[in-house]
């Protein structure tokens, strides 16, 4: 019996297997803040969630930030739909391989740093969120949506 080797490898603790001939043409993706080389800065909670939908979907909700206090309404760590209201956003780079931006609540002052978050999309499925550092904290968030 013969087995096929592929390429892999494993970044912000996911195994990315390039099943095509050849060497990878493209890098599986990466945090700016670079994750894996820096895990001892952060503290990371890991989880999986199965969805009845399509990858693209969920990818489309993500990347909206005004979702958070409808879809989650008086869900744990969700929103409510009371606060619910309009986001800027800013789209600062976009190309084929996604986009890169940020987003401030209507109501927040656009002068001020502290209202906005960067939002990156990397096709063809992860968000990442960052928020303005406060003091020594920064939330943040990389959401991996593979199709299964």
């Amino acid at each position: 019996a013969c087995v096929r080797p592929y390429a892999l490898e494993v970044r912000e603790g996911i195994v990315f297997i390039w099943c095509a001939d050849g060497l990878p043409t493209k890098d599986p993706p990466a945090s700016p803040d670079d994750l894996d080389a820096n895990a001892g800065d952060f503290d990371v909670y890991d989880f999986v969630v199965e969805l009845p939908y399509d990858h693209s979907y969920l990818v489309e909700n993500l990347a909206d930030p005004a979702h958070i206090p409808i879809s989650h309404d008086r869900t744990p760590g969700g929103g409510k739909r009371e606060n619910a209201e309009a986001y800027v956003m800013e789209v600062d780079e976009a190309t084929s391989d996604g986009f890169r931006g940020r987003f401030r609540p209507e109501s927040k002052p656009a002068d001020s740093e502290k209202s906005w978050q960067d939002l990156i999309f990397e096709a063809p499925g992860v968000v990442r969120y960052r928020g303005t550092p406060i003091e020594n904290f920064v939330f943040g968030g990389a959401l991996h949506c593979m199709p299964l």
